[in-house]
């Protein structure tokens, strides 16, 4: 049985990769009709699957500033859940 140490490791290995690839894919571009929404979503919109995709990523960034208090993953849950209430 894996420590729970090993276990946050691996989560953190994985976390690692993952974030930068949902960062990238988070439109930046303020002049955008789309700031804060999930680019690969963004032409599927409006569709079931966007507003839960974005407000799954909003929330696990809301995860990572509270464990972590990164500035960057606030601004980031925050842009999303902008585009959220946008749409």
């Amino acid at each position: 049985m894996p420590s729970l140490s090993d276990v946050v490791r691996l989560a953190e290995s994985i976390l690692e990769g993952l974030e930068p690839y949902i960062r990238r894919n988070i439109c930046w571009d303020e002049a955008s009709p789309y700031y804060g929404g999930l680019i690969e979503t963004v032409p599927h919109t409006p569709h079931p699957t966007w507003p839960h995709a974005s407000y799954r990523v909003a929330s696990a960034y809301l995860r990572l500033y509270e464990a972590y208090g990164d500035e960057s993953y606030w601004r980031a849950a925050r842009v999303v859940v902008d585009y959220l209430v946008r749409e």
